[in-house]
């Protein structure tokens, strides 16, 4: 049995008209037909599956359907915003949420644009040099990496990241994908990549710079893309796989992924038969029994429970008065931000700055020189100290 990749048929390949005759999009009742053609129709006479279909939308397969044998098992769960149900920004914010929070979500923004020089980039049908395509990947991939390394975690996109970055330039080019980046001072902070089919944007992957961890980045990127989607006009915004606590913030609807298996002339190949066995054992009993056993298991006080340590770069506290007063008297060195001074310095530096709503030109950083380890920081009328630790 061949297997396929439903999405990168349909997305980055190009080539899902050799393998259905029509996909119709249930949020948005909209139905794209295909022209059957002599690949279509070999197709059709092969058993096969078609993995990470979204169930929102009802795929017609090639090949005859009286002659078909089609069962599907479902995978995971995604989510995805009905852009159609609202006219712009401010009225899905104040459909999605308070007042008091869509406040919030503008601060977030108004304080990063405060603190630092930002500029906001759209690349969607443009032709992007070699050099500036390399470098925002290459910074994506890293971003992904750090962000995961420190979670003890491993990320999906990182698995085939050569062939991703291969087709992404082309596709952004022909306007079927599309990047946007937050950049402080020409520097990329926040990275998102999308795919799109249609009038359908997939937010396939995300990145930010750690050192802006406090700035609630991930908040402001979704904010602007969604804004520009509102404004290129799509149907559907779709969050993909993962309904993790911001993207059921703003969804509007859950779905599944599913898996099909399509076995023509099933009395000829009952062997193809065993895929699909497998796999809904897996997804419909064993999965299913894990998770339950592991509730189980967890709620069972005694017994002894894995836990995760969570990093700790550094301590920001409150300074002595003695501390306080030879900063003042300017008894302490000022060393500056660049270079910077120690590994994780610029973290704490940026999280003072989110605190004290500080701009970067007007932080003012201090240390005792026989002690490497303790700084402080000085900005709008804030001062702070900040121990590093070894982690």
């Amino acid at each position: 049995m061949k297997k396929y990749s439903f999405l990168e048929e349909l997305l980055i390949l190009d080539t899902i008209k050799d393998h259905c005759e029509s996909i119709d999009i249930g949020p948005t009742s909209q139905r794209v037909d295909f022209a059957s053609g002599p690949k279509n129709t070999v197709l059709g006479t092969k058993a096969r599956s078609y993995w990470d279909v979204p169930d929102y939308m009802k795929i017609s397969f090639s090949g005859n359907k009286v002659k078909n044998f089609e069962r599907t098992v479902a995978l995971y769960e995604g989510s995805y915003i009905n852009l159609g149900l609202y006219t712009d920004l401010n009225d899905f914010l104040k459909q999605k949420l308070s007042s008091k929070r869509i406040s919030k979500l503008r601060a977030y923004k108004r304080n990063l644009e405060r603190v630092f020089s930002i500029e906001y980039a759209y690349y969607y049908g443009v032709e992007l040099s070699d050099r500036t395509y390399s470098m925002l990947m290459d910074s994506l991939k890293t971003m992904i990496s750090s962000r995961f390394e420190e979670k003890k975690m491993e990320h999906t996109a990182l698995e085939d990241w050569e062939n991703f970055k291969k087709h992404g330039q082309g596709l952004i080019a022909s306007k079927r994908a599309a990047m946007i980046v937050i950049y402080n001072e020409g520097r990329p902070i926040h990275i998102s990549f999308n795919y799109v089919w249609e009038k359908l944007v997939f937010g396939y992957v995300r990145g930010f710079d750690l050192d802006y961890s406090k700035f609630y980045l991930g908040f402001i990127d979704i904010m602007i893309q969604i804004e520009w989607c509102f404004k290129k006009q799509f149907h559907i915004y779709d969050l993909l796989r993962g309904n993790l606590d911001y993207k059921m913030l703003f969804a509007d609807g859950t779905y599944l992924y599913r898996v099909h298996f399509i076995v023509p002339a099933l009395l000829h190949k009952p062997f193809s038969l065993l895929q699909w066995i497998r796999t809904a054992l897996k997804f419909d009993v064993y999965y299913p029994l894990k998770r339950k056993l592991g509730v189980l298991y967890y709620g069972i006080p005694f017994l002894p429970k894995k836990t995760i340590d969570k990093n700790v770069f550094y301590l920001m506290e409150e300074p002595t008065e003695e501390e306080a007063e030879q900063v003042k008297k300017n008894q302490m060195k000022e060393v500056p931000i660049n270079p910077e001074p120690r590994e994780n310095f610029k973290r704490a530096a940026y999280h003072f700055l989110y605190n004290s709503k500080t701009p970067l030109q007007e932080l003012q950083v201090y240390v005792i020189p026989e002690r490497k380890d303790v700084y402080f920081l000085k900005g709008n009328g804030h001062l702070k100290k900040v121990n590093f630790t070894n982690t």
